[in-house]
This record gives C-alpha cells, sequence and structure tokens, in this order.
C-alpha cells in the first residue's frame, strides 16, 4: 500500500457513538522494568542478529522536476472547486466538516484528473533517480546512543505531520472515565528492548522512559491540523503513522517488528533478545504549544509577518513542495518490480490525499475561488506557520544536515589563526526584507536576529570529530557544497530561496501590502570553546 507525506487520512468516529463509551473502554499499557539507567543504557552495543546496513533499503530518490503544466492546471482546477465548497456561500451542511473524505464525493472526477495527469507526467519524466549521498548506515556493532539520533531523524524526515506530533500539538483527548480534556499532545517514539530478565523501553525525543501514555482506546482531534479533525482512535493513528514511516522510510520496515539482536550491557555478558520501534502518545492536559519545550531546536513562531509569493518560479517551486509528496508515491509505485506502469490504479490509495493537498492549497489562497487554469498562484504565507515547515524541508534533505543545524564537535583553522575547537553549526536564515525593514529569522531557533551569524570563511580549514560529519580535513567551501546538494537537487523550494526572489510582504502592523524580498542564507559558523 503506496501512503505519500501528505495528509494523514486515519478512520474517524462517528460524534453519536461517543457518549456511550464513557466508562465503558479498558486501558491497557504494557508494563516495563522501572530500573532505568539512560547512562548505561546509552553505552549499550547492539548487533543485529541479521546484519544488513540501514542504507541497504534505502529507494533512490528522485531529482526534483518542475511541475509540469497538465499537473497545475488539473490541480488549480481542484483547487477552486474545493475553495467555492468550502466558502460560506456554498450551500455545505453546517453539521459536516468539510473534511478531505467528506469533500471526495464532490469533486470526484477533478481528482482523477491531477491523478492521471501526475502518473503521466511520472510516466513520461526522463529523470534519474539518484541515491542520497548523505544517507546514515549502521555498521555491525553500534551503541544506542549512535541509534538514538537515526531513528529520530528517519522518523521525522518521513512527513512534516510527523515531525509536528514527534514536536506536540494541541488536542482534545477523550479518555476512559475522564470525559474530554484539553492539552498538548506529543507522538512517542519508543526504542523497546526485550532481554531474558529485563525490558525496558526509552522515548527517543526525551531518553527517558515513557510517562502519561494514552490507552490505545483513546480518542484524539485536533483544530488547524491536517489529520484528526473529527474523534479518531489512538490505535488507529499509530498504525497510520507507522505505516506511513514504512512507506516513506522503508530503512525502518525492520525495526516495527521485534528484531533479534545480541545485546552488551555495560558490567554485563552478551545476551540474546529483540529489538523494536513502538509508537504511542503522550497527553498533558491544560498544556498550550508554548509551554512545550520541543525536540531538536523546533519552537514555536509568533510574528504575524505575512508573504505573499508572486513570482512564479517560486510560486510554481512552493506548488511542487506541495505536489512532490504524490509524485514520489507514483514513482515508488510504478517502478516496483511487479508493478505494470501503464495500468497501475493509484485512486483507491491517493483519491484521498490528493484532495487534502487541494484543501491545503485552497487555505493558502485568498481568491482560490477564482482560479483558472492558466490564472496565476499567488499564495499568501504566514511566517510563522512556514519557518518550521521550511525547517523540516532542510533537516530532512540529509542525516548530517540535521546533526549541523544542532551543532557537531570540530576543530577549525582559519588562515593566520590558531587552532580552534568548539562546536560547528549550519545557520539557515530567511531574510525578508523590504524598504526600511529587515528580518532575519532563524529556522532553528525561530529567534529574530539582529544579524547574520559570523560565517566561516570559504578557505577556513574544518575537521569535524564526531561520526555525523566524517573526520577528514577540508574546507569549508567544500564542506558547504556538499551539504547544499541534496538540498538544491530535491527540495526545489529551498534552492528557489537560496538564489533569493521578490515578494510582497504585509507587516504585522499593516494591512497594505509592499514589494519586498525573500532570500534563504546558510553557512558554517563554530561557536568556540577553547585555543589550542
Amino acid at each position: 500500500m503506496i501512503q505519500p507525506q501528505s495528509s494523514l487520512v486515519v478512520p474517524m468516529l462517528a460524534p453519536e457513538a461517543i457518549e456511550c463509551l464513557e466508562g465503558e473502554l479498558v486501558a491497557e499499557t504494557e508494563e516495563f522494568d522501572p530500573a532505568f539507567d539512560f547512562a548505561a543504557i546509552a553505552k549499550t552495543v547492539l548487533k543485529l542478529s541479521e546484519p544488513t546496513a540501514i542504507e541497504g533499503n534505502s529507494q533512490p530518490l528522485v531529482l526534483a522536476q518542475p511541475v509540469a503544466q497538465p499537473v497545475l492546471e488539473a490541480m488549480q482546477q481542484l483547487v477552486a472547486i474545493v475553495a467555492k465548497l468550502r466558502s460560506p456561500q456554498s450551500g455545505w451542511p453546517s453539521d459536516l466538516e468539510p473534511t478531505a473524505e467528506n469533500l471526495i464525493p464532490y469533486v470526484t472526477e477533478e481528482a482523477y484528473e491531477v491523478l492521471e495527469a501526475l502518473q503521466t507526467s511520472s510516466l513520461g519524466s526522463d529523470s534519474v533517480p539518484v541515491v542520497s549521498p548523505a544517507t546514515a548506515t549502521l555498521p555491525d556493532y553500534f551503541l544506542i546512543e549512535d541509534l538514538i539520533p537515526q531513528w529520530l531523524w528517519y522518523i521525522a524526515k518521513s512527513s512534516y505531520d510527523l515531525m509536528r506530533l514527534l514536536c506536540g500539538v494541541e488536542a482534545k483527548v477523550f479518555q476512559p472515565g475522564q470525559g474530554w480534556q484539553t492539552g498538548a499532545l506529543r507522538l512517542v517514539a519508543l526504542l523497546t528492548l526485550k532481554l531474558p530478565h529485563a525490558e525496558w523501553a526509552l522515548d527517543l525525543a526525551t531518553n527517558q522512559p515513557p510517562a502519561n501514555n494514552l490507552t490505545q482506546q483513546a480518542l484524539i482531534q485536533t483544530e488547524g491540523e491536517n489529520f484528526c479533525n473529527q474523534p479518531t482512535w489512538a490505535q488507529c493513528f499509530t498504525q497510520q503513522l507507522l505505516q506511513q514511516m514504512q512507506t516513506v522510510t522503508p530503512e525502518m520496515q525492520r525495526f516495527t517488528e521485534p528484531t533479534a539482536v545480541d545485546c552488551l550491557q555495560p558490567g554485563q555478558a552478551w545476551q540474546s533478545g529483540t529489538l523494536q520501534l513502538q509508537f504511542a502518545f503522550e497527553f498533558t492536559e491544560g498544556t498550550t504549544l508554548t509551554d512545550l519545550a520541543a525536540p531538536n531546536g523546533i519552537s514555536a513562531f509568533e510574528t504575524a509577518l505575512k508573504v505573499k509569493l508572486t513570482e512564479p518560479a517560486i510560486a510554481q517551486a512552493y506548488f511542487q513542495t506541495q505536489l512532490q509528496p504524490l509524485s514520489v508515491a507514483i514513482a515508488q509505485a510504478t517502478a516496483a518490480p511487479e508493478a505494470d506502469p501503464a495500468s497501475t490504479d493509484l485512486s483507491a490509495v491517493l483519491l484521498p490525499s490528493v484532495v487534502a493537498t487541494a484543501e491545503a492549497i485552497a487555505k493558502m489562497i485568498p481568491n482560490a475561488t477564482e482560479l483558472t487554469p492558466d490564472g496565476p498562484l499567488q499564495p499568501e504565507i504566514c511566517v510563522d506557520s512556514w519557518l518550521p515547515q521550511l525547517l523540516w524541508q532542510l533537516t530532512s534533505s540529509a542525516y548530517q544536515t540535521m546533526h549541523l543545524v544542532g551543532g557537531i564537535p570540530a576543530e577549525v583553522l582559519q588562515p593566520n589563526e590558531l587552532w580552534l575547537t568548539g562546536t560547528l553549526r549550519l545557520f539557515a536564515v530567511l531574510e525578508i526584507s523590504a524598504p526600511h525593514l529587515n528580518w532575519l529569522f532563524d529556522l532553528s531557533t525561530g529567534q529574530v536576529l539582529k544579524a547574520l551569524p559570523n560565517a566561516l570563511a570559504a578557505q577556513t580549514l574544518i575537521r569535524v570529530t564526531s561520526g555525523a560529519g566524517g573526520k577528514e580535513l577540508q574546507p569549508v567551501a567544500t564542506f558547504l557544497a556538499q551539504l547544499l546538494q541534496p538540498i538544491e537537487a530535491n527540495t526545489p523550494l529551498l534552492q528557489q530561496l537560496l538564489q533569493g526572489t521578490p515578494t510582497a510582504l504585509q507587516p504585522p502592523v499593516s494591512d497594505a501590502w509592499s514589494a519586498g524580498r525573500l532570500q534563504l542564507k546558510i553557512g558554517l559558523e563554530l561557536i568556540s570553546a577553547s585555543v589550542t
């Protein structure tokens, strides 16, 4: 089953069926050994009983291609109809949520046209599949502390929605005997290890045992997200998330079932056991997004600044980003050895995602109801919601990039200077400028900067002292070029932003639009620790 990276579509429970559930559900939680010592766990060595390099299961990435005109025209027609159905004047039933599932019967023909255009475009593409040069690998022996960031990266890069859930979202939850509660919902990725005389589970984001886990029979509902807009079983949702991750990042497929490993814990003899990745949900009542300490430096952005993508190239790149998950899913399905590309019918699987994508685009375009197949696309985007999406595109481009955004140990030698040791960090700053106005947004922290970070000069020599970046000595120019290769090849929107583009912007204190410019600036900085 092919499941693209776009909006999650899960089974929902009719609202009228909820009331009768109060007090009837039985909570089920798995008990693990309370003796938990992360310092010892982190240094535990694992060896796969059937060793396979994690990159051996990787699907090739397809170099990004411009959106074909038939695809663009078909999607614009679908977006216009979805926007009309969602408008107050449409006559849409007030008691029926205009979700993708509910919209499908009214836009089936137009959605099929999008799918047909996408499939035809995929079959006619002359792009060459390429393997990402920075895919993470597992050696024969590895430490759990090295496995944790790899697993987190594979999970987060499988979809923006998954990354959002790892960080936490506001939601309502219905639990047995407690009724509906409002708070923060977070997806918990659990690394579980079962040995003959011990079992434990590790929350990959916190390096602690799981806490406040919801029972699988709980109901989840969110507002303003692309998933769970109506009450949804937690069990169904976790299964959907696992399936989506397995499809987009097949490197993780083997670990969603118990995987045989040999384990050497400090101070103990070798033991045989099983390793597994599991998903659960943590819910904290009364907590809001501003209270969350999001993993990996992802924070809440608090600016009302809006930008309008007025240039055709950047607007197309934006919509290419929206459509790329569908294109990748079609390419994977038609490239499968058992598939007949000319007759592969993906409608049953991809139709909900096509409509969900059109719905998301319609929300970005104020005049979406007036769109014509050859009309200009000028999405209006709130910067606070856009920055974490850009960060996700950046960090999902390569495992090494994700590490560098957080910072890794390194040594640096600049001309006319002594060796410096410290933390090497990849900074990505979105500059939004207009006459007499200038904003610098650090993607990794969400902070507004007063000036660009102090970038290392191109001729500076770097030696990374951790396995995440390789340990060879090389110039900054070479190091940065290697980082930019997968970003420019597979993220067309970031490629356009790196070049810079005119835009229109609406400052927080004004309703008027003014001419401005967007540019993404990337560089390497050293947060120095000492001089040697």
